[in-house]
This record gives structure tokens, sequence and C-alpha cells, in this order.
């Protein structure tokens, strides 16, 4: 199905405008082959129609759409080991032992991998740590994605064999995951640490409250430098004083926002609210 240049261009805008992502214009590839299969279930024969509708934003079910069939959730249990060694080694340390409850938040956490990660390496912090205030029931985790879809997965807990065995240890298998038919479910102790809620990082951020680790990785590589540097005002907004920011492997705060100070920590770069 043919997409034409100044239709192409229409939806890249409304698609930055819905959720964020900026497009290139070398993309126009992928947004035909990601939104052709949406235009067949909706018995329509030309990008037009799409592009005019989506203007219309009177079809909020077109839009959720659009966005389900662009954003990638590509993810998984421990991505990047360093990132978690960092984590393991300092940063959950000092949040666990500070006497209070430490606030988390997996910002664009897919289908919920990274949040049940943060869960179990707590846990597991939790257990390792002398401190008497050092207890996982003392961490709560927010996880967020713009996803519906992919939000539900990580409110059921329940992934399939070969999500788990991509980054599930065989010991924490055992420990944190039991079969639940054909796929492995996260137990009750990692499930009652997390809530999940739907949201768009790219609209204004509702008050959460301070949190003490935000992670947001693999996403701001997506957008645009102006909404890069809007999400890390709120992000800074967001943060409680000393609290740390954790990117994508990827991405850094050169050129986008002076308002953090880096750390390299177990070969992961980490930032602090200044």
């Amino acid at each position: 199905m043919r997409l034409a240049p100044e239709t192409f261009d229409r939806l890249r805008v409304r698609i930055q405008n819905l959720c964020g992502l900026a497009i290139g214009a070398d993309k126009e590839y992928l947004v035909r082959d990601r939104l052709e299969p949406l235009l067949k279930r909706r018995a329509w024969n030309t990008f037009e129609q799409l592009a005019e509708r989506l203007e219309l934003a009177r079809d909020t079910g077109l839009a959720d759409e659009v966005v389900e069939a662009i954003v990638t959730h590509e993810t998984s249990f421990f991505r990047d080991p360093q990132v978690w060694e960092a984590l393991r080694r300092r940063v959950l340390p000092e949040l666990l032992a500070q006497g209070r409850r430490a606030r988390i938040w997996s910002a664009a956490t897919s289908t919920g991998q990274e949040a049940y990660s943060l869960a179990m390496l707590a846990q597991e912090v939790a257990e390792a740590q002398p401190a008497p205030g050092a207890m996982a029931e003392r961490c709560s985790i927010l996880a967020t994605d713009i996803s519906d879809p992919a939000i539900q997965v990580g409110m059921t807990a329940a992934y399939e064999p070969r999500e788990i065995d991509r980054g599930v240890s065989a010991a924490r298998k055992n420990r944190f995951f039991h079969e639940s038919g054909k796929h492995w479910r996260a137990d009750e102790s990692l499930r009652r640490m997390i809530e999940f809620r739907r949201l768009n990082l790219a609209a204004p951020l509702p008050r959460f409250g301070a949190f003490d680790l935000i992670c947001c990785r693999n996403l701001m590589i997506y957008y645009s430098v102006e909404t890069r540097r809007a999400l890390c005002e709120q992000f800074h907004a967001s943060l409680a004083d000393g609290g740390w920011l954790l990117l994508g492997a990827a991405e850094n705060l050169y050129g986008i926002s002076d308002r953090f100070e880096s750390e390299m920590i177990e070969g992961a770069l980490m930032f602090h609210k200044a």
C-alpha cells in the first residue's frame, strides 16, 4: 500500500504529538509496515484515511492502536548486567538502609520485566545487608508505560518460558516464580511491591511524590531533543534530593540537562540529582 510523502509527514507529526516518538524522515518503511495491518483491520484503503481520522482526534481507540503499533516493546529481565551490578553494590544498599520506604519508578517498563528485576534484586540486597532497616518491604516500585496491553501483561506477572530463561537464573526462577499453565508467574512477594499504571511520558506528568531512583532506559533515544529536555525537567522535579536517574546504555544527558551529576558505577553511567 502506497504511503505518499505528504501523508507520511502528517502521520509523523501526529505520532509525535501522541507519544513523543520522533520518527526520522528516512523511516517511511517503518510507518508503512507497522500501520498497514491497522488499515486492513479498519477496512481502509489508503493511509490518507488514517491521517484524516487521527487529525480529527475524535477516536481515542484509533490513537491507542497507532501508538501500540508504532512503539517498540523490546525488554528482558536483568537487561545489561553492569547496570544491575551498580544497583546491587551501591544504589540499592544505600536506599534500603536509609530508614524509610525507598521509592523506585520504572518509567518505561513495557511488559514489566524491569520492575520485577528491581523487586527481585531489592529482596536479595535486603537479605544480604546487615543494617536493620534494610527490608525489601520498605521498597515500593511504580511501573508505568504508554501501552495498555503491555501494562496488562505486567499486572498478570505471567511470562513465557523463553522470556524467563532469557535473563533469570535458575536460582531466581525457582525462588521467585512458579509454573502457571504454560507460563511462569511472579510470586506474590514480588507482585505486592509493584504498582502498574498507564502513563504517557511525553505529556505533563502527574504528581507522584518524590522518588529515590527513576529508571528510564532506552526511551529518550527515540524522542526529540525538546521532548528529552522537558522529560528530564520532570524527572528532576520527581526525584528526592540526591536521587538517582538511570538511562539506557546509549543515552546520556549531554546537551540535554545540567541539573544532574554523572557517576560511573560498576561500568554503568548513572546520574544523581544535583
